[in-house]
């Protein structure tokens, strides 16, 4: 294994950085590549990004525990800079006090909910470091061609106020509440209240990988469940997705499987694993 130039990246290399993710995951990476490596995940929550090469050909995001997002080109692989990489970012975690570090599957800004299933080599090469599968995540892609409207007893729109997402933060948790937010700066948060403006729920796009046709967060308060309100606010978000010129949408990291199945047309699933390693 070779010394390899590692260093902290700037605003200044996010050209860089967005020829690497092209290279690893696609053109379309490359629309995200702000937001993944220089957006925090929650306020309390630093990201830091690395960078490998004089000119640069990995990137590495860092955040609390999180190893948000590694790339190493594929024409430079199997030098020992992915491993360098990797035990770099292993000291800044035990540096900050952490005892383990999560790749992917960061709540508030992840770029993944973890391995796609499909990168068994890169599964392979966690497991000869010492990471283990702990959980896996699912994502359904979901065709946009014909949307069902689905009606409710309440009004969705999209004013919103701090109180709302204090309410959000409060019932579903900070990470939620910090997607929420990002999406309401894509105008991708859609909200439904009640005939006092109280609010009962809430769904979005944009609250993660902005710029792609991610459906996500969403959430209905545990007792106006049952009342077509989930399924109203996910037909409101799928037909704003579809006006922007998309033809498919992908429901990231979700739960309940059989909601979705049941109320839209899902094409695929993708399944992800989410490894990790003490420190």
């Amino acid at each position: 294994m070779g010394t390899w130039d590692i260093r902290e990246a700037t605003s200044g290399d996010l050209q860089a950085i967005r020829l690497i993710m092209s290279d690893v995951y696609g053109a379309a990476s490359a629309i995200v590549a702000e937001e993944k490596c220089f957006e925090r995940a929650m306020s309390h929550r630093k990201t830091r990004t690395f960078l490998i090469g004089k000119e640069p050909f990995g990137v590495a995001v860092l955040s609390g525990e999180h190893l948000r997002l590694l790339a190493i080109s594929p024409r430079l692989r199997g030098k020992g800079a992915g491993s360098a990489l990797i035990e770099r970012i292993k000291q800044e975690a035990k540096a900050d006090g952490r005892d383990r570090l999560v790749v992917a599957a960061e709540p508030g800004n992840y770029f993944e909910p973890g391995i796609h299933e499909s990168r068994t080599e890169s599964l392979a090469w966690l497991e000869k470091r010492g990471f283990n599968e702990t959980a896996r995540n699912i994502n359904l892609v979901v065709s946009l061609a014909e949307i069902p409207t689905f009606d409710c007893d309440y009004s969705i729109g999209q004013e919103v106020a701090e109180i709302d997402f204090e309410w959000i933060s409060e019932t579903f948790g900070r990470a939620i509440g910090w997607e929420c937010r990002r999406a309401c700066r894509h105008q991708g948060l859609f909200l439904a209240r009640d005939a006092d403006g109280v609010l009962v729920g809430f769904a979005a796009h944009s609250g993660n990988n902005a710029g792609w046709p991610w459906f996500g967060p969403a959430g209905t308060a545990e007792a106006y469940r049952g009342k077509g309100i989930g399924r109203a606010l996910l037909s409101t978000v799928l037909h704003d997705l579809k006006r922007k010129g998309y033809e498919e949408a992908e429901v990231a990291w979700l739960g309940p499987v059989e909601f979705y199945e049941k109320h839209v047309n899902v094409v695929s699933s993708r399944e992800f694993f989410v490894m990790e390693v003490d420190l």
